[in-house]
């Protein structure tokens, strides 16, 4: 309390008070400092992080839950340490949350999140992570040709449900709205060679070995795709 009364404007220890009186059963006083802190520091995802860690632990899953939208609404990037910490609060409850109500109850319409969480959080529940692809392919319906990040991740978000032509198409438009992308034409490349057009996946090559020929990845590229191409006039011929 000491430190509170020198600090008293400082959302860090407001928050780490908050979470004591809330331990103690204070759930008013504790819910009140932490409605403080957030007014004081609405842009701080540090303090909405530990606000719903607090709130979580003692039993308040939906005003957690809105602390860690705020968190992924400032900082997406903080999307790995936010389901972590869930997993780690609920783990020790009677009933953890499962990857669904994270979902369902944390998780803002973010097309890059929800295709975070299915391709890297998912690998033994193949049915929810094929739902969130497929939300996030409808929240991305609407891209542009004139958003890049965008038209890369719908061809991302397709490639991961199989959808290998939608996926490629996409990848060159994403092509058109920024020609300059080297890992986006060399990714096209790779799936083009892999899909039998070779004259199609020849030309990406050279415009990659164009910009830089010092790059072993794209020499490798060209070749195996020159190679692919030889056999092709060889059985041709016979």
């Amino acid at each position: 309390m000491n430190a509170l009364q020198d600090r008293p404007l400082d959302p860090e220890l407001q928050t780490k008070l908050a979470n004591v009186m809330l331990i103690l059963g204070q759930d008013q006083a504790g819910e009140e400092m932490l409605e403080q802190t957030a007014r004081m520091a609405p842009g701080s995802a540090f303090v909405h992080l530990r606000a719903g860690q607090a709130l979580l632990a003692c039993g308040y899953r939906s005003a957690a839950a809105e602390r860690f939208q705020r968190v992924l609404g400032l900082q997406p990037a903080n999307f790995p340490r936010v389901i972590q910490m869930i997993r780690g609060v609920t783990g020790r409850m009677a009933k953890p949350l499962t990857n669904g109500q994270i979902v369902r109850e944390v998780l803002p319409d973010s097309p890059a999140l929800l295709f975070r969480f299915a391709t890297e959080l998912l690998p033994d529940e193949p049915d929810l992570r094929d739902e969130l692809l497929k939300g996030a392919l409808e929240l991305l319906a609407d891209a542009t040709f004139s958003d890049h990040d965008q038209m890369v991740l719908r061809a991302n978000v397709q490639l991961e449900l199989g959808m290998n032509e939608a996926g490629m198409e996409s990848l060159e438009q994403a092509l058109d709205s920024d020609p300059n992308d080297k890992n986006t034409r060399y990714r096209l490349a790779r799936l083009l060679l892999e899909a039998g057009d070779l004259q199609e996946a020849k030309a990406h090559a050279e415009r990659l070995l164009e910009s830089s020929r010092k790059i072993p990845a794209y020499n490798s590229l060209y070749k195996e795709i020159s190679g692919q191409l030889d056999i092709q006039f060889r059985e041709g011929r016979n």
